[in-house]
């Protein structure tokens, strides 16, 4: 008879390894078999439905949905972060800190991380945990939105996540808008703010957020756009923005007279960067169903309740 035959042995192979945490060498010495017989009545007690491994999966939901987005989108990475359903700042914070988390596990080592403005950002980099990774210099993306202070600024980003990675940035001085084109042409020709646009488009990675064409838009709350510049995109049809790149909802870049006052990295497709899109809230979900059809991003990570809202509206 086949030892693979041999039920009992079966069994008992299985409960040494799986009840009593034996390796498979430590059970070959004990039942006297050799380690590559351990191994072959091991995979057949699986197909013969002796030995049933159970796993308990918590995240059982995003990892589907995950999957279904890498597939019709055609992405690198997705994190779907389930944020429950407590009051809203509740379940902000709660995605952030899931975010950090995550993006703390795939930022690369000997790296330039170009980094947008924005309060998701922002929230995401003060909770991104302390860690040293090695030779990382972090890079503002898009020049200083309004007169006042805050933390969500590109500039801002980039020191706290400099300082919690032990790390080094840079400073973009200069305004992400102008009055005119001809000023910002002045402004990137300054030799300082010239050489921080030139790192953005070298970035190895970039976390980016996504922009609403409303008055509830940061930029529009921080002053730097005005009442015409939202009725200007929204008469061209833009129902999102990335940085200082307006988007349709069919995925395309239009081109508009603020883009040209921009001081800003302008979103495109950079194969050698990969763009990280972290974004919450179902007031997101048409603008963010536009930039995946456009193909612009690598890696996205959404709440739970955004993936179900895109999903539902196609």
């Amino acid at each position: 008879m086949s030892i693979l035959d041999n039920t009992r042995l079966m069994v008992k192979v299985c409960k040494l390894c799986y009840e009593e945490n034996m390796s498979q060498a430590e059970v070959s010495e004990k039942l006297h078999i050799s380690k590559p017989q351990v191994s072959r009545i091991i995979n057949a007690a699986r197909e013969k439905g002796v030995l049933n491994i159970y796993i308990s999966n918590p995240f059982a939901e995003e990892l589907e949905l995950e999957k279904i987005f890498m597939e019709k989108y055609g992405l690198d990475q997705v994190f779907i972060a389930d944020a429950g359903d407590g009051p809203s700042e509740t379940q902000f914070t709660s995605f952030t800190r899931q975010c950090a988390q995550q993006l703390e596990s795939i930022m690369p080592d000997n790296a330039n991380i170009g980094v947008m403005s924005g309060k998701t950002i922002s929230a995401v980099a003060k909770q991104f945990p302390s860690a040293r990774k090695k030779h990382l210099h972090f890079i503002p993306l898009v020049g200083a939105m309004g007169n006042s202070g805050n933390d969500w600024n590109a500039n801002s980003i980039a020191r706290i996540l400099a300082f919690k990675t032990d790390s080094s940035y840079s400073v973009l001085n200069a305004p992400v808008l102008t009055q005119s084109q001809k000023a910002r042409d002045y402004f990137v020709q300054e030799p300082d703010i010239a050489s921080v646009l030139k790192e953005g488009e070298r970035c190895d990675m970039a976390l980016v957020g996504i922009g609403q064409i409303s008055t509830h838009s940061t930029a529009y709350l921080s002053g730097a756009y005005q009442d015409e510049d939202l009725a200007a995109l929204e008469e061209a049809g833009a129902v999102a923005s990335v940085s200082i790149s307006y988007i349709d909802k069919n995925g395309s870049i239009i081109e508009t007279s603020l883009s040209n006052r921009s001081i800003a990295w302008p979103l495109k497709k950079y194969p050698k960067t990969n763009v990280v899109l972290i974004a919450t809230g179902l007031s997101k979900a048409e603008g963010l169903k536009a930039v995946l059809k456009g193909g612009y991003i690598n890696t996205l990570m959404i709440s739970l309740k955004l993936a179900k809202a895109i999903l539902e509206t196609e």
